[in-house]
């Protein structure tokens, strides 16, 4: 069961709610104020948490045990904003995958100073284009580069371990150009055809989305959503997730 906490029911928290839905085994706990909104995104959310974020008050006692990504849409309160991410890094052990919308390019960077892992500048189409990110544990950045083409840093499918790129043959086999391989997070390296893939390994490819998504059998991973669907939402994609280092 992936668990999701979203901060703020802005449109772009709204839209990432509505979208999870569709998707089984998820739960989503929701922090709003206006309970107007609360009652209005009821069958989209497992838990609702009325609280004003604006008051000092400490999170730690309302966060779920344990969390899979944070989504913080708290529009122009930046010291809320921030307070949130130092709750947030602060209780969890293994820090989640935080997400901050945000209608102020210029904040990206004191966000991402303070560990966000994605600055969104916000809309609908751009929270259903996060969804299968937050979804899909293969995939940790992804970027149009024409219009049927992107590049992504992808991980190994488990079908996959331990075999060569010369056994797997990717060009012929998924339609996919190995750029290059990025072993144990460290930096991009070129490769060998009789290399070995480690599960900790990371390739860049090139590739269409239906390509890249056939090779980690997106269709597998992500289920009660169909397969056609999260195509749509890759292919309209326009907008950058910047690759974030694990921790």
């Amino acid at each position: 069961m992936m668990q999701f906490v979203i901060f703020g029911a802005g449109k772009f928290g709204r839209a990432i709610l509505e979208g999870l839905r569709n998707f089984d085994d998820v739960q989503t706990t929701l922090f709003e104020q206006n309970e107007q909104l609360i009652n209005q995104l009821r069958p989209y959310i497992n838990q609702a948490i009325s609280v004003d974020l604006n008051l000092n008050l400490n999170l730690v006692r309302y966060l779920p045990d344990k969390v899979d990504a944070v989504i913080i849409d708290l529009g122009k309160n930046i010291e809320t904003t921030l307070k949130v991410i130092h709750d947030v890094y602060n209780f969890y052990q293994n820090s989640p995958r935080i997400i901050v919308a945000t209608d102020n390019p210029k904040l990206s960077k004191i966000y991402e100073m303070f560990g966000v892992n994605e600055v969104i500048v916000p809309n609908v189409e751009a929270a259903n284009h996060l969804l299968p990110f937050l979804i899909s544990r293969l995939i940790y950045f992804y970027i149009p580069i024409g219009k049927n083409f992107v590049m992504a840093e992808i991980g190994i499918p488990e079908d996959f371990h331990h075999k060569t790129f010369r056994d797997l043959n990717l060009r012929s086999n998924y339609g996919l150009n190995v750029v290059a391989i990025r072993p144990n997070l460290g930096d991009y390296e070129l490769f060998d055809l009789d290399y070995k893939l480690d599960p900790s390994d990371h390739l860049l490819v090139v590739g269409t989305t239906e390509n890249i998504n056939g090779f980690l059998d997106v269709k597998k991973e992500v289920t009660g959503l169909t397969f056609k669907k999260l195509v749509n939402w890759f292919e309209n994609m326009r907008f950058w997730k910047k690759p974030s280092e694990s921790k």
